[in-house]
């Protein structure tokens, strides 16, 4: 059976994180969908995981970039509905249905994403709890569907997003050109809203992140670099090209 949603995960080196994010999604997520893992090092994906027949994993050497990653997740897709999800996030209770529920209530919603305790000040949920069963008893607690908490906003974090495929479909994929980083997210935001869709906070659903590991001086140093690039591609692309093409950006992914 045709899946209602291809849920994408890029992952690198976490197997932890990653096998609480899994066993959120087989825990707490019902109805028909598909989980595809774009992954560098897919051996450290144990056998038991691998042989479930909702689990894709696409293989891809090291240094594709998170924005080529998700598009070849989304190019696999089968699902009717897209999810882009971080190997660190915590699915709990009732959380796919209810950032579907926004599609299903709103005919011009674009995309929708929860609210979480890092990341994006509009959606950021700061919680006092750390262990996985005080994340999955919150969220029980906090995750009953309420409309009029969802609220309109002009960027979503990357880390968990839902949109329809007929998205894809009619603005394209991620800028690759974008590589690493949440420049990529950023621009495909900004091309959601301009082709007439908004972007909706579920501010009735909470989806943990949980914390990376801590970075190296010369990971560090790659990426304030690589931000300094998306930055200045991004700007050049939005704000130079049109001041100078008549409000029209003319790169395309």
């Amino acid at each position: 059976m045709k899946p209602e949603v291809s849920l994408i995960i890029p992952h690198q080196n976490d197997w932890k994180c990653m096998r609480v994010c899994l066993e959120g999604i087989l825990a707490y997520t019902h109805g028909e969908y598909e989980v595809i893992i774009v992954d560098h090092a897919p051996g450290k994906i144990p056998e038991t995981f691998l042989q479930r027949s909702r689990l894709t994993v696409i293989r891809h050497p090291p240094g594709l970039g998170r924005a080529a990653s998700l598009n070849l997740g989304m190019k696999r897709a089968r699902g009717e509905y897209i999810l882009w999800l971080s190997p660190y996030a915590v699915p709990s209770h009732r959380w796919l249905a209810q950032l579907l529920a926004v599609f299903k209530a709103r005919d011009r919603a674009g995309m929708a994403g929860p609210v979480t305790n890092r990341g994006n000040a509009k959606q950021k949920l700061s919680i006092p709890f750390k262990t996985i069963s005080k994340i999955h008893r919150f969220s029980n607690q906090f995750n009953h569907s309420n409309p009029a908490r969802w609220k309109e906003t002009e960027v979503l974090s990357g880390f968990c997003v839902l949109f329809p495929r007929r998205l894809v479909d009619e603005i394209g994929w991620l800028d690759e050109r974008f590589g690493d980083g949440i420049h990529a997210e950023m621009d495909y935001c900004r091309r959601v809203r301009m082709a007439g869709y908004s972007l909706i906070i579920a501010a009735d659903t909470y989806v943990h992140q949980l914390a990376k590991k801590p970075l190296s001086k010369e990971e560090v140093r790659d990426q304030i670099k690589i931000r300094k690039q998306n930055q200045k591609y991004f700007e050049y692309k939005w704000f130079y090209l049109q001041d100078h093409n008549g409000g029209q950006s003319t790169l395309h992914p």
